[in-house]
């Protein structure tokens, strides 16, 4: 018969400690493993983040902003033709900014330009055509074959920003993010750039190719004599009409015209006569001439030695007026040629831009939503 043996091991306090340690050690390897897998997990979504980022910011800067035609238009894109349009502007018409309630020390965003645009619409509207023309011009210029090495004009339009820069003491970076927009590098301007002095030299010679003739000057004059001609007259500003009546029934030709200046004129401005040419004016044109008279001096029946009081209800003055003589001076021929070829490359490159529509799903130009009335009135 097999004898059973009933005894046990029994489990010592020293047996008990090593089997604590183990259990121990295996947590602190399980809670080491959970560590690296959520180190893991967390490095993965930082890196994801991160990549996101930037993938969201450069789409945002470089991706679609709008589309003109088959051109998609990056931000950074449209931001240097939206500076360079702004800026033209204000160098333009720098002496009527304030006539214009233009301040460009403040957005143009919160400035009004009309009841319904604001100047930042109407700089993106000014903006969209001239990408409109530069686009449809560079397309044109490509397949009529055009011949041009842009390097040259680049470098010089390069050395002339950082002249600027310098002038100015910024960096070159900061220059280009002030006149070009905040995205703005010298690496990311450089094919923007390049494609705006292409499309310049390219109508460049379009408007030698439409210089017109002698005899198409002479027609356009012609049928524009008023905006060319020249006129000579003398003119007085005299406080009431009573007195500018009787200075005119004593004006006899323009010798007595010059010394009754000196009598009729204002008390604060009779030392100014002294001098007989001040009343005359000589070459004067339609865009210079005061419009009080300047109907009056170019009616195709004035005659020399015509004379008239023209009251200016604006001012509460009244102008004694003498005409002389309304001539054409062919130096002007050059300003009307450089109309008449103007007009016509104009004419050309708006057909070509006629099928360029605008497409602007995130919305970026706010003038678009302005009733079609509205905004064409602008």
């Amino acid at each position: 018969m097999e004898v059973k043996n009933n005894t046990q091991k029994v489990i010592t306090k020293y047996d008990k400690k090593v089997l604590e340690r183990k259990r121990e050690e295996e947590k602190q390897k399980r809670n080491q493993k959970i560590f690296k897998i959520s180190a893991l997990i967390g490095l993965a979504a930082i890196i994801i983040g991160a990549t996101s980022y930037f993938v969201i910011r450069h789409n945002n800067i470089y991706g679609e902003y709008i589309t003109v035609g088959d051109n998609e238009i990056s931000k950074v894109e449209f931001d240097y033709y939206y500076n360079s349009t702004a800026n033209q502007f204000v160098t333009t018409y720098s002496s009527y900014l304030s006539y214009f309630n233009l301040d460009t020390t403040k957005s143009y965003a919160d400035q009004m330009y009309s009841d319904t645009m604001t100047w930042e619409d109407y700089f993106s509207q000014g903006t969209v055509e001239v990408i409109k023309q530069t686009k449809a011009i560079l397309v044109d210029a490509k397949s009529k074959g055009f011949q041009y090495d842009v390097s040259a004009d680049f470098n010089s339009y390069k050395d002339s920003i950082q002249q600027a820069a310098t002038t100015a003491s910024v960096s070159l970076n900061a220059f280009y993010k002030t006149k070009f927009g905040i995205y703005a590098t010298v690496s990311n301007m450089e094919s923007i750039i390049k494609d705006y002095l292409t499309a310049g030299a390219y109508s460049s010679q379009l408007t030698e190719q439409n210089t017109p003739s002698d005899t198409e000057i002479l027609a356009y004059y012609e049928a524009n004599k008023d905006n060319y001609d020249s006129v000579d007259y003398r003119v007085l500003s005299v406080p009431t009409q009573d007195a500018a009546n009787e200075m005119l029934s004593k004006v006899k030709d323009e010798a007595t015209f010059a010394t009754l200046c000196k009598t009729y004129a204002a008390d604060d401005q009779k030392s100014k006569y002294e001098t007989d040419d001040t009343s005359l004016i000589k070459g004067g044109t339609s865009s210079s001439v005061s419009p009080t008279y300047s109907s009056w001096l170019y009616d195709s029946s004035r005659a020399e030695g015509d004379k008239t009081v023209l009251a200016d209800t604006d001012n509460g003055v009244f102008y004694v007026v003498y005409f002389i003589n309304k001539y054409y001076d062919e130096a002007t021929n050059a300003t009307i040629s450089s109309t008449i070829a103007s007009n016509a490359v104009k004419e050309y490159i708006d057909k070509l831009t006629v099928d360029y529509t605008v497409i602007d799903k995130h919305n970026h130009l706010k003038y678009l939503s302005i009733p079609t009335e509205t905004a064409s009135q602008e």
